[in-house]
């Protein structure tokens, strides 16, 4: 099951349920591998946002040198 779930998570699929159904080294091992899950979601989002930012702050560039532009060519 653990290798099914880190074959799955390392296609990029993660949305795989991991369940930690007992207290020895397999479930430790399952424990870890959902808090990995975890975290590499919450990476990603916080990548997605950062993307967001950015394409938000180059159309604004962008909009800006437009500006510049049209005003400097009625100068």
């Amino acid at each position: 099951d653990a290798a099914r779930v880190a074959r799955t998570v390392a296609g990029g699929d993660l949305t795989v349920a991991v369940k930690a159904e007992s207290t020895d080294a397999t479930g430790q091992l399952m424990a870890s591998m959902g808090a990995m899950r975890e975290e590499l979601m919450q990476i990603i989002s916080r990548v997605r946002q950062a993307s967001e930012t950015i394409t938000t702050a180059t159309a604004e560039i962008a909009n800006g040198n437009a500006d510049l532009s049209q005003r400097t060519e009625l100068q």
